[in-house]
C-alpha cells in the first residue's frame, strides 16, 4: 500500500493538534542535520522537483478532515524538506478551497533565497523556519547543508522572508548538546538574531532520538539561559506539550501508526490519537514491530523507525 502523504493529527510541542502533510515521498532535504528525528538524509539536494502529486495531497487532506478529529492547524513538514516540492504553491492554493484552518510551513529555511520558494512560503499563514548557528562553521557542523548553500545565502533568505511575510514568522533555534550550546556559539547567534525581524524565537532542543537513537538534548537550564540571551522575543519550548483531550477519529489503524513513526518518534498516547486505535492495540503493534526490528524504543517513552 502506498504510504499516505497526510498523517496524524499529532500533538505538537509548539503548535498543538496538527494534521501533518509530508509532500516529499522520500527523505529528500537540503540539510542533513545531526539531530534529525527522521534519520539521515538519503537525497541531499537544493533543487525543487515534483513530489507527491498535488491532487493526491488535496484528496488525502479532505479525507482526513472528514474522518477527524479536527486539528487546529495543517502543518507542512515530514521526513524531508517541504520547500523542495516544486508544486508547493499549487497545493496551498488548493487547500484554501478545502478549509479555513490556518496553514503552517515548517522549513529548515535553507532554500528561501530562491524566489519560487519564497513566493510559496508567503502563501502560508505561519512560517516556522530554523536557524541553528551564527556562523558558517556552526551551521556546517549542526545542519550539514548541501554544498551550494553557504551561510550568507541561507541567512539572506531568512531575512527576506521576515521582512515581507504578512503573517507570523516563528524562528526556531535548535540547541544541540556539544555543538552549539557553548557561550561563544550562543553569543554569536544572539548577535545575528538581533538583526532578523522575526515575530518570535522558539529556543528548542531535540528531545526525540536522532539517527541511530542518538541523544542530543540540552538540559532545560541551557534553554532558559539562551532565551534570556536572545532577548524578549525568545522563549524556551516546553519539553512536553500540554495534554489535549480530543476524541480520536477513525484513523487508518496499523498503517497510520507506522506512517506517523516514519515522520516523527511518538509515544503510545500520540499514536492512539493519530491512528484511532486503542492503547492496547497500539502497544501490540509496537511490540510486534520491535520484535521484527522495524522500530526502536527511544528516550521519553517514544518509538522511532529503525534506520
Amino acid at each position: 500500500m502506498t504510504p499516505s502523504a497526510v498523517y496524524g493529527p499529532v500533538q505538537s510541542r509548539r503548535f498543538g493538534l496538527s494534521l501533518g502533510v509530508d509532500p516529499m515521498p522520500t527523505k529528500r532535504c537540503c540539510f542533513d542535520c545531526v539531530y534529525c528525528q527522521a534519520g539521515r538524509t538519503t537525497e541531499l539536494c537544493a533543487t525543487p522537483a515534483p513530489g507527491v502529486p498535488p491532487e493526491v495531497i488535496l484528496e488525502q487532506v479532505a479525507q482526513a478532515l472528514q474522518r477527524g478529529p479536527t486539528p487546529g492547524v495543517i502543518t507542512f513538514a515530514g521526513q524531508g524538506e517541504p520547500t523542495l516540492h516544486s508544486g508547493l504553491a499549487h497545493i496551498v492554493r488548493g487547500l484554501r478551497g478545502l478549509t479555513t484552518l490556518p496553514l503552517l510551513l515548517i522549513t529548515n529555511g535553507g532554500l528561501l533565497w530562491q524566489d519560487p520558494v519564497l513566493e510559496a512560503a508567503l502563501l502560508f499563514d505561519l512560517v516556522a523556519p530554523s536557524l541553528d548557528g551564527g556562523c558558517e562553521r556552526t551551521l556546517g557542523r549542526v545542519n550539514r547543508p548541501e554544498g551550494t548553500l553557504d551561510f550568507q545565502r541561507v541567512v539572506g533568505g531568512l531575512r527576506r522572508l521576515a521582512q515581507v511575510h504578512p503573517g507570523q514568522v516563528l524562528l526556531e533555534v535548535m540547541l544541540v548538546r556539544g555543538l552549539n550550546d557553548d557561550d561563544a556559539s550562543l553569543a554569536e547567534l544572539a548577535a545575528l538574531l538581533a538583526t532578523l525581524p522575526v515575530t518570535h524565537i522558539d529556543v528548542n532542543t531535540p528531545v526525540r532520538p536522532g539517527p541511530g537513537g542518538s541523544n542530543w538534548a540540552c538540559p532545560r537550564d541551557t534553554l532558559v539561559r539562551a532565551a534570556a540571551l536572545f532577548g524578549p522575543r525568545a522563549h524556551e519550548v516546553a519539553y512536553e506539550p500540554a495534554p489535549v483531550q480530543v476524541q480520536a477519529g477513525a484513523g487508518r489503524g496499523a498503517q497510520a501508526v507506522l506512517e506517523t513513526l516514519q515522520r516523527r518518534p511518538s509515544s503510545v498516547a500520540e499514536l492512539v490519537l493519530a491512528s484511532g486505535l486503542g492503547a492496547s492495540q497500539v502497544e501490540a503493534l509496537l511490540a510486534d514491530a520491535l520484535a521484527r526490528g522495524r522500530i526502536l524504543a527511544g528516550p521519553g517513552g517514544r518509538y522511532a523507525i529503525a534506520d
